[in-house]
């Protein structure tokens, strides 16, 4: 599993459920945008609810991004998870070139 705290340089998306995150690197800085799309639909039902630029790291974008989707309603329910478990150890990155403009 690829999480947001190791990262390269790159772009990368994680689904969870009716929300799609993407994280681009720009040089030293990465920017970070949410959409909701629901599951089995065209790509133009994609509807971005949030963007923010300039994060110093992969991980405090991914941070962001987790409260944005949590605030829109997104869940995440672990049975037995340690201590100190966020959404954002549940997002599984994949290298995503296509998601973000």
């Amino acid at each position: 599993m690829t999480s947001a705290i190791n990262l390269q340089n790159g772009c990368w998306s994680a689904r969870w459920g009716n929300w799609v995150v993407g994280l681009r690197s720009r040089g030293d800085t990465w920017d970070a945008k949410v959409w909701r799309w629901p599951p089995d639909t065209a790509l133009s039902n994609r509807v971005e609810i949030e963007s923010r630029e300039q994060f110093k790291t992969s991980d405090e974008a991914a941070s962001w991004v987790c409260d944005v989707m949590i605030s829109d309603g997104a869940k995440v329910f672990v049975l037995d998870a340690p201590p100190g478990f966020a959404l954002k150890y549940a997002l599984e990155f994949r290298l995503a070139p296509e998601l973000i403009d």
